[in-house]
């Protein structure tokens, strides 16, 4: 149940972020949905599911843009491995853990994904790093907010089916 529910998430937060309008004065900054999506599944279960929803996420959010193929199943890959090694360093189930890991992650989804593109220079022609700066702080404010509802919804629903145990009122 676990992996449909994976596959349905990533896939509503695919609609989501590419229905919300981007943030025009951020540097047309999206919503990273998606990535607090690998980011819920990096905090919550085992290496490997965490590692399969950063793959399965990378590879329709490839499908779905126009982004050169590979770039995003890497990134969201490495940002998975990253918070699961150190995920029992944080309070899960805190907001104000869920608010820095969505910024963080949508900073670094943005500053590794135009790192790639800049290794490939092609498609870095017309690019100014400030741009760059400005539409990673605008990323990272956008996952600040969008991490806690994610992590609120999965978890709910999670439990809803009998994916996890009962929540517990005192943990949020």
């Amino acid at each position: 149940m676990i992996w449909l529910i994976m596959v349905l998430a990533v896939g509503a937060a695919i609609v989501l972020e590419n229905a919300v309008p981007a943030w025009q004065a951020c540097g047309q900054a999206r919503l990273p949905a998606v990535v607090c999506v690998v980011m819920y599944y990096a905090l919550n279960h085992a290496p490997a599911v965490a590692l399969l929803a950063g793959l399965l996420a990378g590879v329709m959010v490839d499908a779905a843009s126009g982004m050169p193929h590979g770039y995003s199943p890497l990134v969201f890959c490495v940002l998975s491995m990253l918070v699961g090694r150190y995920r029992d360093f944080v309070f899960i189930r805190r907001w104000l853990t869920h608010m820095f890991l969505g910024a963080f992650a949508g900073l670094a989804l943005t500053l590794m994904t135009y790192g790639l593109l800049l290794w490939r220079l092609e498609y870095m022609r017309e690019l100014a790093p400030g741009w760059v700066f400005l539409k990673a702080l605008g990323t990272a404010g956008m996952g600040l907010l969008c991490m806690p509802l994610v992590f609120v919804g999965l978890e709910a629903l999670e439990t809803c089916l009998g994916c996890r145990g009962s929540l517990v009122v005192d943990d949020f």
